[in-house]
């Protein structure tokens, strides 16, 4: 469907500006308010011209706003590398956005469709089922994937493989990959859902293992040093 995108348009945009509003005030904290602007207007500026090529992954795919999402940060790392931050802060400044925009954007009602359906092993071994299916290029590929007895963990999904790393490849920006994907701990996090994740495909494993608590985990705001997680660890 190769007008996907352009139907779905104000849908996107107005996700990226959401992203944007939040983000501001977190570079504003390391540029000046001329400079934090032309790195937002960069960035959207990026974002649009790659918009219309991003990959059809399904009518109803809900990565489809996690592909993006990730559009649009590139082009903030991008001009925020530029400007002589290191990935690590860089991360910071997205990680505390992301939690900022997960937080206004779930309502009670969402996360619990999250923890009871969404996250559900019936759903995660559905969507497994149909990704193996290999519909469409520059889609995830997942598997479900069973917490141990006794780990306190409710479910968990494997991906074997994901469209944003396809999508940041593409593009010659791998090396942002480590860092993006550290944006699923606050995302998780403003839902009340812990997870444990012991690898990535971003770190050169063959998978991201995501083990999920659903209910009275915790996670921290944001990923401070992510050198200390196990994931950043077993790199490849």
């Amino acid at each position: 469907m190769n007008n996907f995108y352009e139907l779905n348009k104000e849908k996107y945009m107005a996700v990226v500006a959401a992203i944007e509003k939040h983000i501001e005030p977190y570079i504003k904290e390391h540029f000046s308010d001329s400079e934090t602007a032309e790195i937002i207007k960069t960035a959207r500026s990026d974002f649009e011209a790659l918009y219309p090529g991003l990959p059809f992954i399904g009518e109803a795919n809900p990565l489809t706003v996690n592909l993006v999402g990730a559009a649009y940060e590139m082009g903030i790392y991008s001009g925020l590398e530029k400007r002589g931050l290191s990935l690590k802060i860089i991360s910071h400044i997205n990680q505390l956005a992301l939690k900022d925009y997960s937080a206004s954007a779930m309502t009670p009602q969402s996360v619990e469709f999250v923890r009871n359906a969404a996250l559900s092993k019936e759903t995660i071994e559905a969507a497994a089922a149909e990704s193996q299916k290999k519909k469409y290029t520059g889609d995830w590929v997942s598997e479900y994937l069973p917490p141990e007895p006794g780990s306190g963990f409710d479910t968990g999904v494997k991906y074997t493989h994901c469209g944003i790393i396809d999508l940041y490849r593409k593009y010659g920006k791998e090396r942002y990959l480590p860092y993006i994907c550290l944006n699923d701990y606050p995302m998780y996090g403003a839902m009340g859902i812990s997870f444990k994740r012991t690898k990535t495909l971003a770190h050169g494993a063959d998978c991201c293992d995501f083990c999920f608590k659903l209910k009275g985990g915790k996670m921290p705001s944001f990923i401070e040093d992510p050198e200390e997680l196990e994931e950043f660890k077993n790199t490849k």
